[in-house]
């Protein structure tokens, strides 16, 4: 603990079988410690029993607040969890994150949440700790009785570097900074914007910030990311960013940055850039600057679907830079949808077509999760959808040459045999909640 007795308590509740490093509520933790409040990190999905272990201390006084990060992926057990937290009579409990922000009072309604975040949690949270006890008017901020849209207190969203550098202490950095198959590196994330303008129709992003893009200055994130391989040694940095591709002059001056200042950096962006927004010259820049790794969202391998979901993409185009890609020695993975909205069979035998076909050193398969209604029925991932992308996995990764091609990347290490058939199980077991990254 960290700060003065009264701590605020950041929960991140359980995904999937991943436990990516918490870094929204690392940056919400250096706010809240530099407006003079303790803050105490409990990551469930490290830590399945660390809330209990917690409370079975009888801790006096207890927290000021428990804050509990939800995902679109994570409704049901963040419900649960926050009712948990409540009935034991810990108070408040605020809910932040995409669900949170998008949630309309669902959250409110379910008795999970006595507010919920819909602005930044950086400035909202300290705003509203500091005039507890509130019930109305904090701009960002949810209450119930609110009228969802409708909302007299609407998200105020700040200047990023106004927030400056997430904590790594809170959630201590090393205990997420090796990967489970990468031997010989250190890694951390790294968020240099928010948001997205571009609106795919499965994406919740655009609404959770009001379809504005924000970016911190690209001196400041390579000063984050400068600092990190001084005094920790990182020389990965995982790229936590919406669409980076956003504003390309800004994604530029980031990469020359890193060119000047990280010569030897490795960057990994790995989460669903638009194919339709890179060419050779970015590419090429962006090897040049250390980039080893990229995701594309490709979503669906038929071009109607594609175009349903506001996703345009031209197949020449996505060989074309896949092939490039992998000329400039990038690894380049694939996402991709099943139990989309409207999905003719055709369709889904198109996706596992191009999953296969495409030279792809990954390629995903997540199960669609309808996000409106937040929590409804139609938020369950149909069983038809999670026994494709089981059938999808063990066609497309059954292909010798992609075998190969992953003991070349590292990925399959050969002395340690068991390795990635462990995780490469636990990632089919994972399938109902879409997850997984290798």
């Amino acid at each position: 603990m960290t700060g003065r007795e009264e701590s605020v308590w950041l929960l991140a509740p359980a995904v999937t079988f991943e436990a990516p490093y918490p870094l929204e509520l690392a940056s919400l933790a250096a706010a809240l410690l530099r407006r003079g409040f303790g803050a105490f990190g409990i990551d469930l999905r490290v830590e399945p029993d660390g809330l209990e272990k917690r409370l079975s201390r009888g801790l006096a006084p207890g927290p000021r607040a428990i804050v509990v990060e939800a995902s679109i992926r994570n409704v049901a057990e963040a419900v649960r969890l926050g009712r948990s937290i409540r009935s034991r009579g810990w108070r408040p409990v605020l809910f932040t994150g995409t669900a949170a922000a998008i949630a309309d009072g669902f959250f409110l309604a379910a008795g999970a949440a006595d507010v919920e975040v819909t602005g930044d949690a950086e400035d909202v949270v300290p705003a509203l700790l500091e005039r507890l006890p509130v019930r109305k008017g904090v701009p960002g901020a949810r209450f119930p009785g609110d009228g969802g849209h409708a909302n007299p207190a609407p998200p105020r969203f700040g200047d990023l570097d106004a927030f400056g550098s997430p904590d790594r202490h809170v959630f201590p950095w090393r205990g997420y900074a090796t990967h489970a198959l990468r031997a010989g590196h250190l890694q951390a994330p790294i968020l240099g914007s928010r948001g997205c303008r571009l609106e795919c129709a499965f994406c919740p992003v655009p609404e959770r910030y009001r379809r504005a893009w924000r970016a911190r200055s690209p001196d400041a994130v390579v000063d984050e990311m400068t600092r990190l391989q001084r005094d920790h040694g990182i020389d990965t940095f995982l790229f936590e960013d919406e669409q980076p591709l956003q504003d390309r002059a800004w994604f530029s001056s980031v990469l020359g940055g890193v060119r000047r200042h990280l010569p030897r950096a490795r960057i990994e962006l790995k989460n669903g850039l638009r194919g339709d927004l890179l060419d050779g010259e970015l590419l090429q820049e962006m090897a040049a600057s250390g980039v080893r790794r990229i995701a594309l969202g490709v979503e669906s391998g038929s071009n109607s679907a594609r175009e349903r979901l506001r996703r345009p993409l031209d197949e020449a185009h996505l060989a074309s830079v896949i092939d490039l890609c992998r000329l400039r020695g990038v690894a380049v993975t694939g996402y991709y949808l099943t139990g989309l909205p409207d999905e003719t069979a055709l369709e889904t035998l198109a996706t596992l077509r191009s999953m296969r076909e495409h030279r792809w050193s990954y390629a995903h398969l997540s199960v669609f999760c309808p996000w409106r209604p937040l929590g409804g029925l139609a938020a369950r991932p149909r069983a038809i959808a999670v026994a494709v992308r089981t059938g999808a996995y063990l066609s497309t990764y059954a292909k010798p040459s992609r075998l190969l091609d992953l003991v070349r990347l590292g990925d399959i290490d050969l002395g340690r045999p068991l390795a990635a058939p462990r995780r490469f199980w636990a990632w089919l077991l994972s399938g109902s909640k879409g997850g997984g990254g290798w």
